[in-house]
């Protein structure tokens, strides 16, 4: 089974599974339906760019909402607080953060990891699904 909803082509994430299309299907009637009620009721471009702009915030903030939730699962209470003290605040931070040579270690002092387990961390990360769909649904917004 093919658990990659999105691939990578140049700029854009085209999807590479049922699943990914039935996404991309579904957003896009979302919007579109959006579009058309928001159009209806406008009177310039400027109107119809605000009107849709609730829509954007409230989809991208869920999103970071889900990865928030993923950093606490992966550091729970203590570890959160530390890694907000260093302006890591999702799971998206965190795998950055582990993943530069530079920040590796301190990181890795905050959260109370061996630094010797930082590349079978950053593995757990990307082999997680749940980590990875997300990480495609941020990459394709």
């Amino acid at each position: 089974m093919n658990r990659t909803l999105f691939t990578r082509k140049g700029w854009f994430c085209v999807p590479s599974s049922i699943l990914g299309l039935v996404i991309c299907a579904v957003a896009a009637a979302f919007c579109v339906n959006v579009f058309i009620a928001v159009d209806r009721h406008s009177h310039s471009a400027s109107d119809t760019l605000y009107g849709i702009f609730p829509y954007l915030v409230c989809t991208l903030l869920i999103v970071d909402w889900i990865a928030q939730a993923q950093l606490y699962r992966f550091t729970k209470e203590a570890g959160i607080k530390a890694l907000r003290a260093k302006s890591i605040s999702t799971i998206y931070d965190l795998h950055g953060a582990l993943s530069d040579q530079k920040s590796a270690q301190e990181i890795a002092a905050v959260c109370g990891l061996c630094p010797t387990a930082i590349p079978a961390y950053i593995a757990t990360l990307e082999s997680d699904p749940s980590f990875r769909h997300l990480r495609e649904v941020r990459n394709a917004l």
